[in-house]
């Protein structure tokens, strides 16, 4: 009988034996976890002759054990479990196997206070924890439903399995955790690769269009982005624009927009939240059940969108996904928030790219074309006229009448506004295929392309000259102006832009001599073209014999008591045809010829005889100052007048002021620098006039002995915020005071800029709100008056 119960435990040891030598060489083709706890299930209860088993795996983050596989009487469908069951560490058996990692096996379940059941009762079981090494992974649990069903070798196989299982579970892990590891890996440099490529793409694209291209598959390379869409804030209009899309299934038309009103779609929702959403459909549809955005065209699976930009320019960059398994995580948000972060400096950048080259080709105060832009126009008329040879090329040339009397008498400032107006009047009646640019100054010029004849080109023209023609209103003031126009017509022969502008800006001339406020054309000008310059200077020594050149006085009044001290003498011509012809007109011609001199000569005795009138009228420190050109500054001739004067009025000499530019210095600094000194020696005072534009200020301050600097009007006109103008303002009274050099600020017009020179010291003042040019006996008048004019 002994023999027969020994026999019977040899024969026990060795099935066991052979289950778990079975099960170790099984292990060896199992690579995945969800294998390893399936087949140890299924093996304990084919082969351990139990009746059912279960698998809990420990959960370590929240220290619980869940069920991880079932078999036997406990598996409810093949390797699936519908409703793990989760036991916390030292409850129940299997709680008190994982609590103190040995085996615990029950005989009466009955009599174990503890005992939990899940499906039915059962009298005995058995928990064996999974151990490798020290390392605890889970329990292997059997129930039955005899009393003291469990034996020693059941505890001893289980024990063995266990340990076997639980090391391949370990290693398992370890390569999964090495093979998402390396995938990590992999993705982040596959990230930082698409990272660097999405920044450099914000300088290597040249349009916005390529940028959006390359983005999207950039993006797409690292997470779905096959429905892309970039979506631009349009502030004047209150919508979303959208510059770029890619969509599965939706159609959108080229100027299609999203709402962004109080019921919002869900792009406009992000915007207005400016914050990031990401949903899946369930978040939408509850989102939408909730009333805060709608969905237009098809309901996505899946979708990110994340807002970017500034006050100045906002938008959403959003991707959607139509496929359930093509899901969004917050690591996509961080990385759309990367995108859209670059999509903004991309459309800055590009936006300052677009800005810079339009100012490069535009006029920034009226915004149309400049010179360059107008001819580069009107080359590529005269290439496509060669190559269809239809119809007439056209340009005007455009100047506005007596225009710098408006600078002179309301100054710059209306100057500008009466330009910028006059703009606007004249592009509302051109055609959309023409050119209108502004050229400088008061010029402009029109190209006109295809058209029929000569009269179509007088109907434009006197439809410019009606819209100029009407009055303004700007700052309460009344103004309205005219124009006169030139017009050239292409006739081949090789012409280039440049020759026909030079054609139109000679016809214009010659509509002026015919009384201004007309259209004439170069090819009716007859002989005229050659004989202008010998005319302009016939002209001219008809003039000075006539004495048709007329002197306005400009106050000047100390700060210290806003008195007038002195005056600036300005040059009119009045010309019999033409009236009142401002410098900026015949100045330049005038230093072409040479006879510039000339007129300094004029200006200094009509000066004289108007200074001898002043000096009776007021104390004697009155000054007179002229302006001399630099020709004149430096000739014999003109020093030969001054000599003069002292021969014959030596007592006149010192109340007057020759006003020379830094330019006329430049230009003729050693004839001017010995002048000069020739010049104080006569009593005359010198002054450095529209001190600040250009060349080297400074150092003629220390190298040449000035009485006088007159600081250019282009520190008055500076903004109120800009800094480096107060201080290099302020810098140039310091350094005047030091060299004890009088300071005079010229283009005062504002009483706030009357203030501010007063405040930094400044000894004397001129403008257009100290008082107008004004005649000899309006002069006189305020000079009676004893104070400044109004």
């Amino acid at each position: 009988m002994v023999q027969s119960v020994q026999g019977q435990n040899s024969e026990y040891e060795q099935q066991f034996l052979s289950v778990v030598s079975q099960f170790a060489i099984d292990m060896l083709s199992l690579n995945t976890e969800h294998d390893v706890v399936w087949h140890l299930a299924k093996e304990v209860v084919a082969n351990l002759k139990l009746v059912d088993a279960v698998i809990y795996l420990y959960d370590e983050n929240r220290d619980v054990l869940v069920q991880a596989a079932a078999f036997g009487d406990k598996n409810p469908k093949d390797e699936e479990i519908l409703a793990p069951i989760e036991i916390a560490i030292g409850q129940g058996v299997v709680g008190k196997a994982a609590a103190t990692r040995k085996p615990l096996r029950i005989d009466d379940c009955r009599e174990f206070s503890d005992y939990i059941v899940d499906d039915a009762v059962r009298l005995s079981e058995l928990a064996v924890p999974m151990l490798a090494g020290e390392e605890f992974v889970g329990v292997i649990d059997s129930e039955h439903p005899e009393r003291a069903y469990f034996t020693d070798k059941h505890e001893q196989a289980l024990t063995a399995v266990a340990s076997i299982a639980a090391t391949k579970i370990l290693k398992t892990r370890t390569i999964d955790t090495l093979k998402s590891t390396v995938q990590e890996l992999e993705h982040n440099v596959k990230l930082q690769d698409t990272l660097f490529e999405i920044a450099e793409l914000v300088y290597n694209s040249d349009s916005l269009l390529a940028f959006y291209q390359s983005l999207q598959r950039c993006i797409n390379r690292i997470t779905y982005a096959k429905n892309f869409l970039i979506a631009i804030e349009d502030t004047d209009t209150g919508v979303l624009n959208c510059p770029y899309y890619l969509d599965e299934y939706d159609v959108f038309d080229d100027d299609s927009s999203i709402n962004i009103s109080e019921h919002p779609s869900i792009t406009g929702y992000i915007l207005r939240t400016q914050q990031a959403l990401l949903v899946n459909k369930a978040d939408i549809h509850q989102m939408m059940d909730e009333g805060k955005f709608y969905v237009e065209g098809t309901m996505p699976e899946a979708l990110l969108g994340v807002p970017f930009g500034d006050e100045t320019m906002r938008g959403v960059v959003l991707v959607q996904s139509y496929n359930a398994s093509d899901v969004y995580k917050p690591t996509d948000t961080l990385l759309l928030g990367f995108v859209a972060k670059h999509i903004h400096i991309a459309l800055k950048r590009l936006q300052a790219k677009a800005e810079l080259e339009f100012m490069a080709l535009h006029d920034p105060l009226t915004q149309l074309p400049n010179r360059l832009l107008f001819s580069d126009r009107v080359e590529h008329a005269i290439k496509s006229f060669e190559r269809s040879q239809t119809g007439i090329i056209a340009v005007m040339f455009l100047d506005l009448d007596k225009f710098k009397a408006i600078n002179d008498n309301h100054g710059h400032h209306i100057g500008d506004q009466m330009l910028v107006h006059v703009s606007a009047a004249i592009d509302k009646v051109m055609r959309k295929s023409d050119t209108f640019a502004r050229l400088g100054g008061d010029e402009f010029a029109i190209l006109l392309e295809r058209i029929n004849d000569k009269e179509e080109i007088r109907k434009i023209g006197r439809k410019i000259i009606d819209a100029v023609g009407q009055t303004i209103t700007i700052d309460g003031r009344e103004l309205s102006t005219t124009t006169s126009i030139g017009v050239s017509t292409y006739q081949g022969l090789d012409m280039t832009s440049e020759q026909l502008l030079i054609e139109a800006d000679e016809a214009m001339y010659l509509a002026k001599l015919q009384g201004r406020n007309r259209i004439f054309f170069f090819d009716e000008k007859g002989g005229e073209r050659q004989t202008r310059s010998h005319k302009f200077d016939v002209e001219f020594s008809q003039a000075l014999t006539q004495q048709d050149f007329k002197l306005v006085f400009q106050p000047i009044i100390n700060l210290h008591d806003d008195q007038i001290i002195a005056a600036e003498s300005l040059v009119r011509w009045h010309h019999p045809n033409l009236g009142t012809i401002y410098p900026d007109a015949f100045i330049d011609e005038l230093e072409t010829n040479g006879r510039i001199i000339d007129l300094d000569i004029y200006v200094l005795r009509a000066a004289i005889d108007y200074l001898t009138k002043f000096q009776t009228l007021s104390d004697s420190s009155f000054r007179l100052s002229i302006n001399v050109s630099g020709l004149g500054f430096c000739s014999q001739a003109f020093y030969n007048a001054v000599e003069n004067i002292a021969d014959t009025s030596p007592d006149i000499l010192p109340h007057m002021i020759f006003e020379i530019t830094e330019q006329g210095l430049i230009e003729n600094f050693d004839d001017a620098t010995a002048n000069m000194k020739k010049f104080r020696k006569l009593g005359v005072k010198i002054a450095l006039d529209d001190f600040g534009t250009g060349y080297s200020s400074l150092s003629y301050l220390h190298r040449l002995h000035f009485d006088y600097i007159k600081i250019d009007r282009s520190f008055m006109t500076a903004k109120e915020d800009d800094s480096s103008s107060a201080i290099i303002f302020e810098s140039i009274i310091s350094l005047a005071n030091a060299l004890q050099i009088h300071t005079t600020a010229e283009g005062i017009e504002e009483p706030e800029q009357l203030a501010r020179v007063r405040e930094l010291g400044c000894h004397f003042a001129q403008g257009y709100f100290i008082g107008t040019p004004v005649s000899a006996d309006d002069f006189i008048y305020l000079l009676k008056q004893g104070s400044k004019s109004a």
